[in-house]
């Protein structure tokens, strides 16, 4: 079984038909499109969150930290992958490079799949079991730690595993090549458990549990529950929103590992001359997760949107008051160049007062007027 969230994946070394350089200028603009909202749009939603005290929530730390994940996704794991196994077929990058962008690749993947658990069952909680105690932001802080631990540990065999491998006239391809198959297999089948299908039930079983206590349970919209419905409909936008980003996360994925189980059993598929089309496809999709969260939110989540209209007038505001100042600037540079001249004109030395008169009389009274006029430093002069 191969690693299908990392580098290595049997389509790396098959002798398969390359993709035309139509498809290859189609797919890099796809892959560039994914990269430019991935990293912009996550960003706002971090900015959005920090920036805005209304929306320190529990829900918004789990919702930051998932954003992290995106970019770190949309940093390493799309670019690197698709310039070597897609356009070049060899890894450029450098012996060292290889295993630290592979494990970085696993690690956001981790870290995308833990923190939707963590979202799940922090809703789960609240709702479904609403005696509970609650979970607190200091607590929140522990959880997202042990989620980046986690992360960080789990793929630790992808960081001392990976290495370029040089096939016979090939450049060196970055994959995972164990020893042991058994220990490969068993690694590779825990690798794709604890980032897809464990999660999913996870998701699944809490989802449905949550969603059956907030639609099909009867709320009485009398006055004395109108507070109650007001609430019920908050939580029904939240659950509504975070339902939608694990059902992307789950379809997203799901044919990378469809594909990656099929060629374990047969690795045959990957020589049809349909197979780099059907995989660079499959890639893009799985990838293309990281951009749809930021749209998700602002679309569905009214608070992200009243954050979204506050910081782009405030943006405004700051571009204007900044051309404002300059234009100021500008104004009171002409005007004081004018006014000088003026001066200067005025003052200009004549017969009856020399400017480099004797004592200076003159002199320091001009030197004055500019001084007052312009805060400019008067020439001390000394009798001589």
């Amino acid at each position: 079984m191969n690693n299908s969230v990392g580098n290595g994946t049997d389509y790396d070394h098959v002798s398969s038909p390359p993709i035309s350089d139509y498809l290859q200028t189609f797919f890099i603009l796809l892959y560039g499109i994914i990269v430019i909202i991935a990293i912009g749009g996550n960003t706002i939603v971090c900015y959005l969150i920090y920036a805005y005290k209304r929306m320190h929530t529990i829900p918004n730390y789990f919702i930051v930290n998932l954003a992290i994940s995106d970019i770190i996704m949309a940093i390493f794991c799309i670019p690197f992958t698709f310039v070597a196994n897609l356009m070049l077929n060899y890894w450029p990058f450098g012996e060292v490079m290889c295993p630290i962008v592979t494990y970085l690749q696993v690690v956001a993947v981790f870290l995308s799949a833990f923190t939707l658990v963590a979202m799940s069952l922090d809703r789960y909680i609240v709702i479904v079991h609403p005696f509970k105690k609650r979970i607190t932001a200091r607590k929140t802080g522990f959880v997202l730690l042990g989620i980046w631990t986690l992360s960080l540990t789990i793929p630790l065999p992808t960081l001392l595993q990976s290495k370029l491998v040089y096939y016979s006239n090939t450049s060196g391809v970055c994959l995972e090549p164990w020893e042991d198959f058994t220990a490969k297999y068993a690694y590779s089948l825990i690798i794709m458990i604890l980032h897809y299908f464990g999660p999913l039930v996870v998701l699944v079983f809490c989802y449905s549990k949550i969603g059956y206590n907030i639609w099909m349970k009867n709320i009485q919209g009398d006055e004395r529950n109108k507070r109650r419905l007001q609430l019920a409909s908050a939580k029904q936008r939240l659950i509504k929103m975070m339902a939608t980003v694990v059902i992307f996360y789950a379809l997203c994925w799901l044919p990378l590992h469809v594909v990656t189980l099929v060629g374990e059993q047969d690795p045959t598929i990957y020589n049809s001359p349909h197979m780099p089309v059907v995989w660079v496809f499959c890639h893009w999709l799985a990838m293309s997760n990281s951009c749809y969260n930021p749209i998700i939110y602002i679309y569905m989540s009214p608070k992200f949107r009243t954050g979204l209209k506050l910081a782009v007038q405030k943006c405004a505001r700051m571009r204007k008051q900044s051309m404002n100042c300059d234009s100021d600037d500008d104004d009171t540079q002409v005007k004081g160049q004018h006014k000088q001249m003026i001066l200067k004109m005025e003052l200009k030395p004549s017969k009856s007062c020399p400017l480099k008169g004797r004592n200076g009389n003159c002199q320091l009274m001009f030197e004055k007027i500019l001084s007052e006029e312009y805060m400019m430093p008067a020439s001390i002069h000394s009798d001589t």
